[in-house]
């Protein structure tokens, strides 16, 4: 059994700000600090075989806090960064709503016909997400992994192994900060999603 521990990472100056970030990286606030704290109560007692982020500052300073100096080897993992929104990087929210809103509104209720920013389509994350995993399950085998990664990234992959739409993604539950979600790997290469969100699944 492979099992995956996925979380998003905390709050961000630009989360805080109302700042588009993608690929762009901006640092915890304390705030988000404290959120990686407390969530190290999510996986207490839970040994993990590798630690593996997103390349993104706030990913990997997360993913530092959650395992508290446990001599874990980490990775970081290109495939596992936020959803590419191109020239809307480092836009306040605020003004990306009143310049393009039509393509804004798209970006949250149908990721399918979303093409703004000149950046990366959902059906284009769905496909990264998908291979980064199955790069992941390969190299990871029958291991316990905590993994990293970004709003975006996490609703896009776990929509898809849910077997639900592309137009889906943004559907409660949200991933907010710190939340986490459970994926497992059987050895005949069965994938569920056991959590998300917090959420537990019925199995």
């Amino acid at each position: 059994m492979t099992t995956i521990h996925l979380f998003r990472h905390g709050q961000t100056e630009s989360n805080l700000a109302g700042r588009i970030q993608g690929h762009q990286n901006a640092p915890l606030t304390e705030l988000g600090i404290q959120q990686a704290i407390d969530a190290r109560q999510k996986i207490e007692g839970i040994n993990f075989d590798v630690v593996l982020s997103s390349p993104s500052g706030r990913a990997v300073h997360t993913a530092d806090l959650l395992i508290d100096g446990a001599p874990y080897p980490m990775q970081t993992y290109e495939g596992l960064r936020e959803i590419y929104l191109g020239d809307w990087e480092g836009w306040l929210v605020e003004d990306i709503m009143q310049s393009h809103p039509e393509q804004f509104e798209l970006f949250w209720s149908a990721p399918s016909r979303f093409v703004g920013g000149n950046g990366e389509s959902f059906a284009r994350l769905k496909e990264r997400a998908v291979a980064c995993l199955q790069e992941i399950l390969s190299h990871h085998a029958g291991k316990t992994i905590l993994v990293v990664s970004h709003a975006a990234f996490i609703k896009t992959l776990l929509t898809h192994l849910m077997g639900k739409g592309d137009d889906e993604v943004w559907h409660e539950p949200m991933a907010n900060n710190l939340c986490h979600s459970i994926i497992r790997s059987d050895i005949n290469g069965k994938v569920w999603v056991e959590k998300l969100c917090d959420v537990e699944l019925e199995s």
